[in-house]
């Protein structure tokens, strides 16, 4: 399954590629919460394992290459996601492929997203609680959907609990491609002592579970941000997280995925969950400051930066490269226009001086102008 990111940041470090440069980044180790989902060691998914698994594409773009996170179809027209997946974008950016086993096969529907509800308190700096609904332009029929827990069932993720996660994300850390087929892996819900003890502050209890599966090191990975996390899935099959974030590595068992909490939340998704097909509004378009973040650096003969971009989308995102002058070296400071990769995903390609070099993104308007926050890291290159 994909692994936990598109979404959500893990602590972040810059990844270091074995290659002649060598980046050393000073940044906190557990500073921003920017986690990725993924469903690491899972198996393919029978047809009727996790039929209310869905795919969030980008329109226009084949599933194999525009699946960016996933979702669960609660209703006919109704997708529960996590916020971080979609704030920023337009439904008619967003098509959800229901029904499919395979991205790459055919068959299910892929019907377009007419509107965007972001959970009650979620900000771009905040990130929680990490819920959106989607509501479809038209119904999809014939797929069995997932149900909603009760508002006030705590043993619905019972520290002990066997669930099940599911989605087309990262099967390995090795690799960084994601899964053709729906993956589907089953983990144990965790105690919040020990989500607290592996992410501090970033975790919140009343608004977040966590759940691996440290025997086997099954866990959800990139790609499977805004997945179902289910409770009997061969019965009711009942909605009680949704893919959130995790730690840098998948499935390392000391930092379990995290999910965000469906329970607290039954109350607003039914009343979205009521909106007829089609529906739209004003505030369809997730709206908030942008927020840039900095994620992976990883140089080879260039040197890749990629960076997300949460809340309102910005006309475009800018990398400044700074490097003082002085010991013989001159001053470099310069801009280069990151490339949109997929929904608030952004990268470049650059060529980094040597010594010490201070990096920042940051959202523009269409006049250049400063419209966000921006991030800064301080790497050195050798």
């Amino acid at each position: 399954m994909p692994a936990r990111m598109p979404a959500r940041p893990s602590a972040r470090r810059a990844l270091l590629a074995a290659a002649p440069v060598v980046l050393g980044l000073l940044l906190p180790a557990a500073a921003s919460a920017a986690a990725t989902p993924r469903v690491v060691n899972g198996s393919p998914a029978a047809v009727d394992q996790a039929p209310w698994t869905v795919a969030l594409v980008q329109r226009g773009v084949p599933a194999t290459r525009g699946q960016f996170c996933g979702g669960t179809l609660i209703g006919p027209a109704t997708v529960v996601t996590a916020a971080h997946c979609v704030a920023g974008e337009v439904p008619r950016a967003i098509e959800v492929l229901a029904g499919r086993r395979f991205l790459s096969g055919s068959g299910g529907r892929r019907v377009a997203a007419s509107r965007i509800a972001l959970a009650p308190g979620w900000t771009p700096r905040r990130e929680s609680p990490d819920i959106a609904v989607l509501t479809l332009a038209e119904p999809v029929e014939g797929v069995p959907l997932a149900t909603l827990p009760e508002v006030d069932d705590a043993a619905a993720t019972r520290p002990g609990r066997r669930l099940q996660v599911s989605g087309w994300g990262m099967r390995s850390n090795r690799t960084g491609s994601t899964a053709d087929a729906l993956q589907a892996a089953e983990v144990t819900a965790r105690s919040d002592r020990a989500c607290l003890r592996a992410y501090l502050f970033l975790f919140s209890p009343r608004e977040m579970v966590c759940a691996n599966d440290v025997r086997s090191a099954r866990d959800a990975c990139r790609g499977d941000s805004g997945g179902p996390l289910v409770g009997d899935p061969a019965g009711t099959a009942t909605l009680v997280g949704v893919v959130s974030f995790g730690g840098e590595r998948c499935a390392d068992p000391d930092a379990p995925g995290v999910y965000a909490e469906v329970a607290p939340l039954v109350p607003w998704i039914l009343t979205q969950a009521a909106l007829p097909a089609g529906s739209t509004d004003d505030g369809a378009t997730a709206t908030g400051t942008p927020v840039a973040r900095i994620e992976r650096i990883t140089c080879r003969r260039l040197c890749r930066v990629e960076a997300a971009v949460r809340g309102r989308r910005p006309s475009t995102v800018v990398l400044r490269i700074v490097r003082s002058g002085g010991a013989g070296r001159r001053a470099v400071d310069r801009t280069v226009r990151m490339a949109r990769t997929s929904v608030g995903r952004y990268r470049a390609q650059v060529d980094l001086p040597l010594g010490s070099v201070r990096l920042s993104v940051s959202p523009r308007s269409s006049s250049g102008r400063p419209t966000g926050r921006a991030d800064v890291v301080r790497i050195r290159v050798v």
